[in-house]
C-alpha cells in the first residue's frame, strides 16, 4: 500500500515537472502565449479586436482602434491621403513581419499617403465584401484588395476550426497544444476547405465570390472611392511549376473585373524562393517586391509616391 502511494506521488511530481518544463519551453523558447485576439462576427466572420499590441519573437504586431495594422497617425490623417488594404493573411503578413515591413507600408513609404492594413488571417472574398458593403466600412479614398486565388473558394470563413483566439491563452502550453491539434486536423482532413468540392461546386463557389467582388468594386466606385484589385501568386506559380487558375481567370473576365496579376510582374526576377515565407505567404523581401509592384501601379494613376524603386 505504501509502495503504491509513493509510486502515485512520484508519477504526480514527474507529470508536474514535465508540464512545467514544457510550459517553460513553449513560453521562452517558442515564444508562445502572446497572440492577436479576435472578435467573432455573424457578418464578417471575425476580425482582430481593436487596440492591441503583440510582441512575438522580436516582431511587433500593432492593431489600432479600427482593427488595422496601421501607422498611429492613421486616424488623424485626412481622408484623401488614406489608402486601405484589404485581404487575407498574405496582406496581414503574420506575426513574423513588423507593421513597417508589410507591403501595404512599403508601397507608400516616403510619400504623403498612409496605409491602413485590414488584412485578416483566413478571410475570403465574402468576408471582405461583408466588411465594406454590409458594415459600410469606408475609411479611405483609395482601396487596394489583394487576393490569393484560394480566397475565391473560401466562402464566408468563420473563426471556428482555425488557430485563432478570442481570448488570451492562460498558458503558453495551451497555444502549443491547440496549434498541434489544428495541424493534426489539417493532415487528417486536408489543408484546403474546397478539396472535396465537385467541379460544379467549384464553378458555383468561384462565381459567387466573383459576383461579390464585382459588387464590392461597383459599390466603391459609387461612393467615389478608387479601387485596385491584385491577385497574389503562390510560390509554385512564381517558380513556373503551376499556372494561373483558369476557372478564376475566366470568371473574373466573365464579370468584367479588372484585376492585376502580380505574377505577370515578377517572372523575370531572380531568387524567387526568397520572396516567399511558405507556399503562399511572403518573406520580408517578398513584401518589398509586392509593395513596389503596387506602387508602380498607383503611380500610373497619378499618385505622388516619390521616385519609383
Amino acid at each position: 500500500m505504501k509502495k503504491s502511494l509513493v509510486s502515485l506521488i512520484l508519477i504526480f511530481f514527474s507529470l508536474t515537472i514535465g508540464i512545467l518544463i514544457l510550459e517553460t519551453f513553449a513560453k521562452y523558447v517558442l515564444k508562445l502565449g502572446h497572440v492577436v485576439v479576435y472578435d467573432a462576427s455573424p457578418i464578417t466572420g471575425y476580425r482582430a479586436k481593436p487596440n492591441q499590441t503583440v510582441n512575438r519573437r522580436g516582431v511587433t504586431v500593432a492593431i489600432n482602434n479600427e482593427s488595422l495594422r496601421a501607422d498611429p497617425l492613421w486616424s488623424s490623417t485626412e481622408f484623401d491621403k488614406r489608402i486601405l488594404f484589404l485581404g487575407d493573411s498574405v496582406t496581414y503578413g503574420g506575426s513574423y513581419i513588423n507593421n513597417n515591413e508589410l507591403f501595404s507600408y512599403q508601397a507608400l513609404k516616403k510619400s504623403n499617403y498612409i496605409a491602413g492594413n485590414a488584412g485578416v488571417n483566413g478571410w475570403g472574398v465574402l468576408n471582405i465584401h461583408a466588411l465594406v458593403c454590409e458594415l459600410k466600412y469606408l475609411p479611405a479614398r483609395t482601396v487596394i484588395t489583394v487576393l490569393p486565388e484560394g480566397d475565391f473558394y473560401r466562402g464566408l470563413n468563420r473563426i471556428g476550426g482555425q488557430p485563432l483566439w478570442t481570448r488570451i491563452p492562460k498558458f503558453a502550453l495551451e497555444e502549443m497544444i491547440y496549434f498541434g491539434l489544428y495541424q493534426l486536423n489539417l493532415k487528417m482532413n486536408g489543408l484546403l476547405s474546397y478539396e472535396g468540392l465537385t467541379e460544379l461546386e467549384k464553378i458555383l463557389t468561384v462565381d459567387i465570390a466573383a459576383k461579390k467582388l464585382k459588387e464590392l468594386d461597383n459599390y466603391l466606385k459609387k461612393m467615389n472611392i478608387r479601387h485596385f484589385i491584385f491577385i497574389s501568386p503562390s510560390k509554385s506559380q512564381a517558380l513556373k511549376k503551376a499556372s494561373k487558375d483558369d476557372l478564376i481567370y475566366h470568371t473574373l473576365d466573365k464579370h468584367k473585373i479588372n484585376a492585376l496579376y502580380i505574377l505577370d510582374h515578377i517572372t523575370n526576377l531572380e531568387n524567387i524562393d526568397s520572396l516567399f515565407y511558405d507556399e503562399i505567404h511572403l518573406s520580408k523581401k517578398g513584401h518589398q517586391v509586392w509593395g513596389d509592384t503596387i506602387k508602380k501601379e498607383l503611380i500610373k494613376f497619378d499618385y505622388d509616391l516619390g521616385q519609383n524603386t
